[in-house]
């Protein structure tokens, strides 16, 4: 379900900013939805690549002042930035700007409703990056990138590879299955 409502949210999205092709047939139409690309800074992302941790990975150096570093297991909520909220104002118009915000509000307090019955630790996103330092390894994820969801959530423990997670039809086995490990507790 997660899957099919960012598909047909980049879909939209993807439609809106597509510039108009007289010459198109339907077929290729058709082709060209089944393959649907999303320019990024320097990637390109594909739809099924939204939740892949490959997608948000930045080799670049960042600056302190822009990242933040997270070296505890953790649900690590995404908000869109304020230049992100007036790029979505923009492209989309206020009514359909507000349903968005509404959705994505809606779905992000569910999924934190979800973390803390878990007793799950939350941290949100507060700066454009985020360096998650594990044990035996670190990842540097660029929060902002075009064509990636605005609003997500990243799963965090230090003993294995961060995940990327949507917030639309997550569950407490899928909170489980990355958080505990033979009986261990997250503790808060």
């Amino acid at each position: 379900m997660r899957h099919l409502a960012i598909t047909i949210f980049v879909l939209g999205l993807w439609s809106c900013s597509r510039p108009s092709d007289k010459n198109v047939s339907n077929d290729d139409r058709d082709t060209l939805q089944n393959l649907v690309q999303v320019n990024t800074d320097t990637v390109r992302v594909n739809v099924n690549d939204l939740f892949k941790l490959d997608s948000y990975l930045d080799n670049k150096i960042v600056d302190t002042v822009s990242l933040l570093s997270i070296d505890f297991d953790c649900a690590f909520i995404i908000y869109p930035t304020d230049e992100q909220m007036e790029e979505m104002k923009r492209e989309y118009g206020e009514e359909d700007f507000f349903t968005i915000v509404d959705d994505g509000s809606y779905y992000h307090g569910t999924a934190i409703s979800l973390l803390d019955s878990l007793q799950i630790t939350t941290v949100s996103a507060t700066k454009p990056f985020v360096k998650f330092i594990g044990t035996d390894k670190t990842w540097t994820l660029n929060l902002t990138r075009k064509g990636l969801p605005a609003w997500n959530l990243i799963f965090f423990k230090r003993n294995r590879e961060p995940e990327i997670i949507g917030t639309a039809d997550l569950t407490a086995d899928e909170i489980n299955n990355y958080f505990k490990v033979d009986g261990e507790k997250n503790a808060r």
